[in-house]
């Protein structure tokens, strides 16, 4: 399916809509494109499951529970996982709770899901936090502004590709 847009009073094509693309108007891409516009935007949900391809189909029922569940609990613009409003998720016994599995798959999810860059852990002034991959999932308004935000937390030593070469339903 394609889509048109009216250019000197003449329909023309524009581009190939996909599964997943969006499409905007002119006028609202301008207005979203307005610094000022775009505070007052309360933005847009991205599961980006296109991402993982077809590495989706060997996710296992519980990775699958533990990435539906925990998508619940990421902060706007930010992409860090959240225990409640105020406070990030830190240990594994607030995964725990959160994600209403027991310790031992959540251990081992969590350390594929780190390993594939679906999820990235930060070690800071003896605090941990988690991020789940903006390809992944994105919750927020400017994503490209919450990727260079992780980036400079990781010290630009992250990166967004994901790995999911070892997947396998297990």
């Amino acid at each position: 399916m394609g889509y048109f847009d009216v250019i000197n009073g003449k329909r023309e094509f524009i581009g190939k809509i996909e599964e997943g693309s969006v499409v905007l108007s002119p006028d609202k891409v301008k207005y979203l494109n307005n610094k000022k516009n775009k505070q007052n935007t309360r933005g847009f949900v991205m599961f980006g499951l296109d991402f993982l391809g077809e590495d989706i189909k060997r996710l296992s029922e519980a990775e699958s529970k533990f990435i539906l569940r925990i998508v619940e609990h990421v902060q706007y613009n930010s992409c860090l996982i959240m225990f409640d409003k105020y406070h990030p998720i830190r240990t594994i016994d607030q995964f725990v709770k959160k994600i209403d599995m027991s310790n031992k798959p959540v251990t081992r999810i969590l350390k594929k899901f780190i390993k594939a860059n679906i999820i990235f852990k930060l070690k800071q002034d003896g605090n941990t936090h988690y991020y789940i991959n903006p390809n992944v999932y994105f919750y927020g308004n400017d994503m490209n502004n919450t990727m260079n935000y992780i980036r400079g937390l990781f010290e630009n030593n992250v990166s967004f590709d994901i790995h999911t070469s070892d997947f396998s339903c297990t």
